[in-house]
């Protein structure tokens, strides 16, 4: 018999790809139109050719048809018998052995190209040959590592047990002023949450914010805790988890006063203002160093000792003294206590002492 008409339907497992064949198609069969010297002529039980591209091939056994050869006749396919064909010949293969179809197999499964222990049909997440990363060729082996699952809603897919099996997107509420939607399984987006309406209460878990509702969609915080500090070094800000005032250091460096008038270039170092000590000097050469005295708020002057040379004189009470002037003319000193009668009683004396030495005639 040859099948001269198109294939009005295939039947496998159970199912038919059209729906005239639902009622009277077995598993395994083709069906088409009838016609002289066809199954409803009496070749029930013979041989279904059929012609594809120009070549007859063996399609099938004849099974039965409409005896008045005006509906359809149905033919099982050839691959339905291969394997009794096989197994009658002694040719099937072992685990493990190079195949192509399951009746190539001893075991009847054909996975990644060897005959299977099991039908090791988990996809991507076992394997029957070690070239796909089975232990050994012919063994189901479960596989590890990512995976994917082809489902959008879900995420960190792996494989487990043999199975690729991911974690569901959380579409839950990102917070109190938003309610829960489910994921689109077309683009794996949440969808559906809607934004509580404006004013309702919510807590935005920030201890320092004393009045919270819900602003398009957001809780926001109202009323802060204000938080004041007297440390010029210390910073006073409010604990988002208790609601208390708590002191942060300002940083190293930060201008300061530390009230000490013996210090200057006053800064803060670790939370804690402070200043380098004043060094005192003397003022100048007839006055010692001094040291700096807080209840004076600056350095004290000490006078250096009198009569100490300095490079106008001499020192007096802490100032530098010049020597006094000559009072003569000739800047040549004479005795004070000398009476003017004796200036001219000197030359006096000189003139009787020279009449004295004259001779006698």
């Amino acid at each position: 018999m040859k099948v001269t008409d198109l294939i009005d339907c295939y039947c496998d497992g159970g199912r038919c790809t059209d729906s005239a064949c639902t009622s009277r198609g077995a598993p395994n069969t083709f069906c088409y139109d009838q016609q002289p010297g066809g199954p409803c002529s009496g070749d029930s039980g013979g041989p279904a050719f059929i012609t594809r591209d120009g070549v007859e091939y063996v399609a099938g056994v004849t099974s039965y048809g409409d005896q008045t050869c005006v509906t359809w006749g149905c033919s099982t396919k050839v691959d339905r018998f291969a394997r009794f064909i096989a197994e009658f010949l002694g040719n099937l293969q072992p685990l493990g052995t190079a195949c192509v179809n399951p009746s190539d197999c001893q075991s009847g499964f054909c996975v990644d190209g060897v005959c299977c222990n099991t039908a090791c049909s988990a996809g991507a997440c076992d394997a029957c040959s070690q070239a796909a990363g089975a232990s050994a060729d012919g063994q189901c082996t479960a596989l590890s590592g990512p995976c994917d699952d082809g489902n959008l809603c879900t995420t960190n897919d792996g494989c487990r047990n043999m199975l690729c099996v991911g974690t569901p997107v959380s579409c839950e509420s990102q917070g109190s002023c938003q309610t829960s939607g489910t994921c689109d399984p077309s683009t794996g987006a949440c969808v559906g949450g809607q934004s509580q309406p404006n004013g309702s209460p919510c807590d935005d878990g920030n201890l320092c914010t004393r009045i919270d509702s819900c602003q398009d969609g957001v809780c926001r915080g109202e009323a802060p805790v204000l938080c004041e500090s007297n440390d010029p070094c210390q910073e006073s800000v409010c604990s988002r988890y208790s609601g208390q005032c708590i002191s942060d250091p300002r940083p190293d460096g930060t201008t300061c006063d530390d009230s000490n008038p013996c210090t200057h270039t006053d800064a803060c170092v670790a939370g804690a203002c402070t200043g380098q000590q004043v060094v005192c000097e003397a003022q100048d050469e007839c006055h010692l160093p001094g040291v700096c005295d807080p209840s004076l708020g600056g350095c004290t002057n000490p006078e250096s000792a009198d009569d100490i040379a300095c490079s106008g004189g001499v020192c007096q009470a802490g100032a530098c003294v010049a020597p006094a002037k000559e009072e003569s003319g000739c800047g040549c000193a004479t005795s004070s206590g000398t009476a003017p009668w004796m200036l001219l009683l000197a030359p006096a004396l000189a003139l009787l002492r020279r009449r004295g030495r004259r001779p006698a005639f």
